[in-house]
């Protein structure tokens, strides 16, 4: 009886370990694969996820680069009022400038004479004065013209009215030279947009935008001129 026993009990014993070892390394094998690729699968995930969001975050950076450091792109250094234009590349100085001119985003191409205006826009008046901290009509108008169209003007309103050729006001373009008697003669000078809209140094807002169709301005008006 007591071999009988014994022989049942090796034999169970034998039986129990035959089973769970082969399950436990099943178990342990599947384990140890799953991790391995669910590893190796979150690590190609990630990686492309970060470069990703590393590129983009580069292309952001190169533009609002270019536009806080006044670097003018490569599309838009043209004077042409007839350059193709597209809507899409837009940059916000063109909505600003279209929005005061009252006219279409994609009219707005000469993207200098805009970036210099907005270079100068509110410096305050000053007779006599040619920099940042205060500028007279006619040197500004000056200062805009040489920097946009290469154009080196004569100091005074006077003068500069003397030095362009006279057009009619159904003829002004953009550049053209807007001429004012506010004190006696030839007085006050602005450089023609578009939609009526000039820009000048004015006494009262300093370097702005005005329509030539205020009544301030419509009862001054001498004329127009076109640089020669």
């Amino acid at each position: 009886m007591r071999n009988y026993l014994l022989i049942a009990i090796i034999l169970l014993t034998a039986t129990s370990c035959a089973t769970l070892k082969p399950a436990d390394k099943a178990a342990a094998k599947p384990a140890s694969s799953s991790r391995k690729i669910s590893s190796n699968s979150a690590a190609s995930v990630n990686l492309q996820f970060i470069n990703g969001i590393e590129m983009n975050q580069e292309k952001k950076t190169t533009v609002h680069n270019k536009s806080a450091n006044n670097i003018v792109p490569a599309e838009y250094k043209t004077v042409s009022a007839n350059a193709a234009f597209d809507i899409e590349r837009a940059l916000p100085i063109h909505f600003i400038y279209a929005a005061k001119l009252g006219v279409d985003v994609e009219s707005i191409t000469n993207f200098k004479l805009f970036q210099t205006i907005d270079d100068w826009w509110g410096t305050p008046y000053r007779m006599g004065g040619s920099t940042k901290n205060g500028i007279d009509c006619s040197a500004f108008v000056n200062t805009l013209m040489l920097a946009v169209y290469a154009v080196n003007l004569p100091r005074t309103s006077r003068e500069q009215y003397e030095t362009v050729a006279k057009i009619d006001d159904a003829d002004l373009s953009e550049g053209d030279l807007v001429f004012f008697n506010t004190r006696g003669g030839i007085s006050h000078v602005g450089v023609y947009l578009a939609n009526n809209k000039f820009v000048h140094a004015s006494t009262s807002g300093g370097v702005m935008i005005s329509d030539l169709n205020e009544a301030y301005w419509k009862a001054r008006y001498k004329g127009a001129g076109r640089v020669k």
